[in-house]
């Protein structure tokens, strides 16, 4: 045989490591795309970052009250 259980399993380790460590990879970065008058639909790659520049505006503690939806239909 010429792949023997150990080397199976190292293949499978090895393929697993590079596919989750791609995701990794792939997700730090976005496409932004803007528009402004003398630059139209432009496309920009940014990397994301670790720490936000500024403070947020807003915060989501789990308390707010939300709206219930009483049906659901084709309009709202």
């Amino acid at each position: 045989m010429i792949l023997d259980y150990f080397n199976v399993r190292k293949l499978v380790v090895v393929a697993t490591v590079a596919w989750v460590g791609s995701f990794q990879l792939w997700g730090q970065s976005v496409i932004r795309t803007s528009s402004t008058e003398k630059a139209v639909w432009q496309q920009s790659k940014d990397r994301l970052k670790s720490t936000a520049e500024v403070s947020p505006i807003f915060s989501i503690t789990g308390n707010e009250k939300g709206t219930e939806w009483k049906a659901w239909g084709n309009d709202f």
